[in-house]
């Protein structure tokens, strides 16, 4: 099972270092504000993915049970993300927050 993880973060890595690798190659004949709004973008998709990573790795559980306790829908959605915080937190922080501060400084130059 543990392959299983392995082999789907390679993918995921891979899929979406091909995308923004084609599109910063493909982008970069561009406009100068064009260049500098595409790059205040990807930061920013870097930085909300970096805040969901950190917000589901440092959340607690019980909150959401109680939430859960009075009927609100999103709580079972927030109680699945907690259990599995450490695979969030590695896709959000390392995969997609790594990946776009390569793009990002690769626009830069």
């Amino acid at each position: 099972m543990k392959n299983k993880w392995i082999i789907q973060v390679f993918i995921i890595s891979f899929i979406l270092s091909a995308v923004f690798s084609g599109l910063s190659s493909f982008l970069s004949d561009f406009n100068v504000i064009v260049l500098i709004v595409i790059i205040l973008i990807v930061i920013s998709i870097g930085i909300l993915f970096d805040m969901i990573g950190v917000a589901t790795l440092t959340a607690e559980e019980a909150p959401f049970h109680a939430m859960n306790s009075k009927k609100i829908k999103e709580a079972t959605a927030c109680i699945n993300l907690v259990k599995n915080s450490t695979k969030i937190s590695s896709i959000c922080n390392d995969i997609v927050g790594d990946i776009c501060g390569i793009v990002s400084r690769r626009f830069g130059s």
